[in-house]
């Protein structure tokens, strides 16, 4: 993938601070929905127990994921 394109996905992503509703649980759902998508899930490899980590762990490794898209 180019840059740019990899940083579409990242502001793809962010987009979810405004657009998925008002709990944590909604804006991570809607990161991962939009990298998955921008990545074709080639280089998106989500933890075996992703599902058990909190909603505040979850946040912290998807906005290190998409700021890692925007370097």
């Amino acid at each position: 993938m180019e840059l740019q394109e990899l940083k579409t996905v990242a502001m793809a992503a962010k987009v979810g601070e405004v657009l998925a509703g008002n709990s944590k649980k909604e804006k991570n759902d809607w990161k991962v929905r939009m990298l998955k998508a921008g990545l074709g899930g080639r280089e998106l490899i989500m933890p075996d127990d992703w599902e058990e980590l909190s909603e505040d762990d979850k946040e912290e490794r998807l906005n290190g994921a998409v700021s890692a898209l925007e370097s």
